[in-house]
């Protein structure tokens, strides 16, 4: 995939820019030939291909006005760091905070609250950090047109990493030492110049429509025209199938899960179901914030209980997270029961955080566990 996805996007992209705004020029060619990626992938493709831009600025702005060089930071790590504060605005470019950490650098925008964090593993800015860039999308108050895309398509940042996953097995991005970044398999600079070409014309709908068909994002084409509602749907489909396939997988992902959560998938229901029988872990705990947040306390009721009953509220991290939460749980849907034989279980680690819960819901056993 990755030797002709360049050119591939390349060629879209410019029947894009060619359109000059209207999409009846280079639609229908658009439409007939799908890129052959999801649009969580397309979308992700060009937001990675933007942020690579975004980090080239930070680097180039370390070099020139913070005298920070790359390959003696990557190398050294703290002890390459320039001789200047750790922390500081950017000289001559003060709407930039910077700071230096380890063997990197990041940048934040002092109005829009951006946030542009690299790693440095060489002399270039090409390694992405995926706690990074879950950071980068997080801190986006004001996004454009790719970036709000990739937040409308993955609400929970950190559910990016399914889409990096899915790109990393295409051959579209390389993964770095132990998978913690990656970087592009395919040049980006042009790439990245059609996308700024791209924005400029953003303010028409025929640009905005054109994108998306250059994506094959069948979900937002359908929002334009009815004709495309059963590709949108079919779309859909294979996007939740894939991502159950992935949970159920020997990974077991609880970015996978998060993501079914976000879309409201069809099969949430029986995800769920089979994360609240597995052992204590982040996918345990991912479930059962899931319904926190869903307000399916009732609805997965029993379950709670056994969670409660089998979870080590005192075992290692995180089972007393995963234990106390799905207490809480029970406790909001039966505040008048008996609970005091179980708040009493707990003899570290989240003890204070229950003791101003059981305060806060007015139960009995709570002078017992201050």
């Amino acid at each position: 995939m990755h030797s002709n996805i360049y050119q591939t996007l390349k060629h879209r992209l410019n029947l894009v820019l060619k359109g000059g705004g209207r999409e009846d020029l280079h639609l229908q060619t658009l439409i007939e030939s799908p890129i052959g990626l999801s649009p969580w992938e397309g979308w992700l493709v060009l937001c990675l291909i933007r942020h690579r831009g975004r980090q080239q600025f930070l680097l180039e702005n370390m070099r020139a006005r913070l005298d920070g060089e790359p390959e003696v930071i990557a190398r050294a790590g703290y002890l390459g760091h320039p001789d200047r504060p750790r922390v500081g605005l950017v000289p001559g470019d003060t709407d930039w905070e910077y700071r230096f950490h380890g063997r990197g650098c990041s940048m934040t925008h002092r109005v829009t609250g951006e946030d542009i964090d690299v790693d440095l593993h060489d002399e270039t800015a090409d390694w992405i950090g995926r706690y990074f860039f879950e950071k980068y999308l997080e801190s986006l108050q004001r996004p454009t047109f790719v970036e709000k895309r990739i937040c409308e398509l993955y609400p929970s940042a950190r559910s990016v990493n399914v889409g990096i996953d899915e790109l990393l097995e295409r051959g579209i991005l390389e993964a770095g030492e132990y998978g913690a970044s990656f970087r592009l398999a395919i040049p980006w600079e042009e790439l990245c110049d059609l996308l700024d070409q791209v924005e400029c014309q953003w303010h028409q709908v025929g640009t905005q429509n054109l994108t998306a068909a250059a994506i094959s994002d069948w979900q937002r084409l359908s929002e334009v025209r009815a004709d495309w509602e059963y590709q949108a749907e079919a779309c859909f489909r294979e996007k939740c199938d894939d991502l159950q396939r992935r949970f159920l997988g020997d990974q077991c992902s609880s970015d996978a899960l998060t993501l079914l959560a976000d879309l409201n998938a069809p099969n949430l229901e029986f995800c769920v179901g089979h994360a609240l029988r597995l052992s204590a872990s982040g996918v345990l705990l991912s479930a059962i914030r899931i319904i926190e947040e869903k307000s399916l306390s009732d609805r997965w009721n029993r379950h709670l209980k056994d969670v409660v009953d089998r979870v080590d509220p005192n075992g290692e991290l995180p089972s007393p997270r995963i234990w106390t939460t799905a207490l809480k749980l029970l406790v909001r849907l039966n505040p008048k029961g008996d609970w005091g034989n179980e708040f009493v279980r707990l003899n570290r680690n989240e003890l204070s955080e229950a003791a101003i819960f059981s305060m806060e819901m007015k139960l009995p056993c709570s002078m017992n566990l201050i």
